[in-house]
């Protein structure tokens, strides 16, 4: 096996971690609250309504935990009408898979005016991200980089600063407002 996979069942065995993993009282390595709201926003300079915003910005904050820390994130959906999930893409869940994000697959939304805890492991190391996973709110602002540090970098010390980025692509109208275009034009597309 490779020396990830002996790492990562070596987390899986340790009784005390995983215990901690599945008691929700005992304390998190990373706690995070992660607030969704609806509105506008103006990442581009344009500004347009239909934004999904995490803790009031466009973005969510990046997420940065310790190589086998416990992470506990608090989605609070304060959308009015639309459910939400939230998917750590590239995390592996090791141990609870059933917070994987995944809307109507490992798990079910959280229902505006709720809210849902998910604790899991960061794992493996790197950086990844985080997004919407409920119908188009990923791409009207639900995302936000996960960064998972590692004690044993291999390339530890050989840089002096490290920075993430996350790039996305950004659209003038909202995704619900193109979708909404897109099948007028079909719907008259198709009655001509």
């Amino acid at each position: 096996a490779s020396t990830r996979d002996a790492r990562a069942a070596a987390l899986l065995s340790d009784a005390a971690l995983m215990a901690r993993l599945y008691d929700e009282s005992a304390p998190a390595d990373r706690e995070v609250t992660l607030t969704l709201t609806g509105g506008a926003c103006s990442p581009d300079g344009y500004t347009r309504e239909g934004c999904v915003l995490v803790n009031g910005s466009v973005q969510g904050p990046t997420i940065v935990a310790p190589v086998g820390g416990v992470v506990q994130v608090t989605l609070r959906n304060e959308l009015p009408s639309d459910a939400a999930s939230v998917h750590f893409h590239g995390v592996h869940m090791l141990g609870t898979p059933y917070f994987d994000g995944a809307d109507m697959i490992s798990q079910s939304s959280v229902p505006g005016g709720r809210a849902m805890t998910l604790r899991f492991l960061a794992w493996p190391p790197g950086t990844h991200w985080y997004h919407g996973h409920t119908g188009v709110d990923y791409a009207d602002g639900l995302r936000g980089l996960f960064v998972v540090r590692d004690a044993e970098d291999p390339y530890l010390g050989t840089y002096e600063a490290e920075e993430a980025v996350l790039f996305t692509e950004w659209c003038e109208r909202s995704a619900r407002a193109r979708h909404a275009l897109r099948r007028a034009r079909a719907r008259a597309a198709s009655s001509s």
